[in-house]
């Protein structure tokens, strides 16, 4: 009988031990967002920018003007939701400050094949129709990456 009340005494401190070892622990730090330098704009991302210019100066709005620093920290993004294979704005206050004493805002796409496809599909959705138009912002940052299914993450940027 204690044979058996040993073992699975012993069984019970494994099963506690794995059990430990494998759960997802919370933790009250930040997450640290990765940001890979040097990204250099795409084709597609180019008309992104200049279709979403092209709007702004229909509503008689200043165009953007790409930044290299914005276009690296959406990188990092549209690297984040191609690899977890979902649009998201996943850690949006991380990449926010970035721009210390600046306003901020993101659009994010998915799966669009062309550059006017993004740019209307953002047009028809109020929210990023409201970013795209917003005159506080004066600076674009874009990046497009594609997952392991050829789908394309697309992230733009915005700063005052």
């Amino acid at each position: 009988m204690t044979t058996i009340v040993y073992i699975l005494f012993l069984v019970a401190i494994i099963g506690f031990v794995v059990y430990s070892a494998t759960r997802k622990r919370k933790t009250s730090e930040p997450p640290v967002i990765k940001i890979y330098p040097h990204y250099e704009p795409t084709p597609l991302d180019l008309e992104v920018v200049r279709l979403i210019n092209e709007y702004r100066i229909n509503l008689d709005l200043r165009v953007f003007t790409i930044d290299e620093h914005i276009n690296n920290v959406a990188n990092s993004h549209s690297l984040y939701m191609a690899k977890k294979k979902k649009p998201s704005h996943d850690y949006a206050t991380e990449r926010q400050n970035q721009f210390p004493n600046k306003r901020v805002g993101e659009i994010v796409a998915y799966n669009f094949q062309s550059a006017a496809s993004v740019v209307a599909g953002w047009k028809n959705s109020p929210g990023h129709d409201k970013a795209m138009r917003n005159p506080e912002y004066l600076n674009i940052g874009i990046a497009t990456a594609t997952d392991i299914n050829s789908k394309l993450y697309y992230t733009v940027i915005f700063t005052t």
